[in-house]
């Protein structure tokens, strides 16, 4: 809440008359978004088996490693690994439900999350894959806190600055505008998607390597346009 205070004031201290009013319903806009995505995360927060996972690592949104964590050099043990893959598989009707949430309200959040959520799916990706240090993934996940927090800064000045454009346009003008932005979400959700069936495959490569391993459901990210409106779900089927 105080960085969205600070981002409110940072947007006022620049802007005229209407753009202060744009840029106040921006961030009314963001705040209930990001409230409402919460509850679902915050349900997987509080279950008891992943409790060693929020333990070893800073996988609550927006909290940083801690010291302790970033320099943790233990590496990941196949019961830590099955943990962690069981958490990214009930996470992604979470971020299923978060994707739809933000690319509603701009395709410009959309494209934004679901770089957030490529990130993410790459680094448990480095985690199946590679079994590194508890400290090598704090680190990536530092790195995308602050990635999170800069995309989030700059997104809101870019959405505030085309309202106010687009305010000013016909229809035609803001119709293009819009149709640039969903391209741009497209690019993103195929990048995504690219690297969901990464994932998959090497599950698969891990799997015959530790006949332990219990495979996860891992999904696809599919999304369908009408009109203005996103609609995303996760498919099973992966080709």
């Amino acid at each position: 809440m105080k960085k969205l205070l600070f981002l409110t004031s940072l947007l006022l201290s620049s802007c005229a008359v209407d753009k202060s009013q744009i840029a106040n319903d921006e961030v009314k806009q963001v705040t209930s978004v990001s409230q409402a995505t919460f509850q679902c995360y915050k349900n997987l927060i509080n279950k008891p088996e992943y409790a060693f996972i929020h333990n070893k690592i800073a996988v609550d949104s927006g909290i940083n490693p801690t010291e302790a964590q970033l320099n943790d050099q233990e590496k990941v043990t196949p019961q830590a690994i099955q943990s962690g893959m069981n958490w990214f598989s009930e996470n992604q009707e979470c971020n299923t439900k978060t994707l739809n949430a933000w690319a509603n309200l701009s395709p410009a959040y959309g494209a934004m999350v679901s770089n957030w959520l490529t990130e993410i799916t790459d680094i448990m990706n480095d985690v199946i894959t590679n079994q590194p240090t508890y400290g090598h993934i704090n680190q990536r996940l530092k790195a995308l806190n602050e990635k999170k927090r800069n995309d989030m800064r700059t997104t809101v000045q870019s959405e505030v600055q085309r309202k106010t454009y687009l305010a000013e346009q016909r229809q035609q003008q803001i119709n293009s505008a819009i149709n640039v932005g969903f391209q741009v979400l497209d690019v993103a959700l195929q990048v995504l998607v690219a690297r969901q069936n990464t994932i998959y495959n090497s599950q698969t490569v891990y799997y015959q390597k530790v006949p332990t391993y219990h495979p996860v459901v891992i999904t696809q990210t599919a999304c369908n346009r009408t009109f203005n409106t996103i609609n995303c779900v996760q498919v099973k089927n992966f080709k």
